[in-house]
């Protein structure tokens, strides 16, 4: 989890386009409002958005948004942690 949180950045609101939040919004209204500005952010920087929401992943992906895995699939696929000592 190191290795994951140490490539963590924080993006202010004033960097994700209104063309990007609304495009989320319409994403997520059906899901969950809240996840908004995470999907916004995912669609802005065309990154992928890591979740560990199984109903927000499961709908965004219904929805043909792409950008988004799950956390436990991140994590799966990390090299052990130990083999970096």
């Amino acid at each position: 989890m190191l290795k994951l949180l140490n490539n963590v950045t924080v993006i202010p609101n004033l960097l994700i386009s209104q063309k990007s939040l609304k495009k989320a919004y319409q994403l997520c209204q059906p899901l969950d409002e809240k996840d908004t500005v995470y999907v916004a952010v995912s669609i802005e920087f065309d990154i992928k958005l890591i979740t560990n929401d199984k109903p927000l992943y499961t709908g965004l992906r219904s929805n043909n948004f792409n950008h988004v895995v799950l956390l436990e699939d991140v994590v799966g696929n990390l090299p052990n942690i130990q083999d970096s000592f």
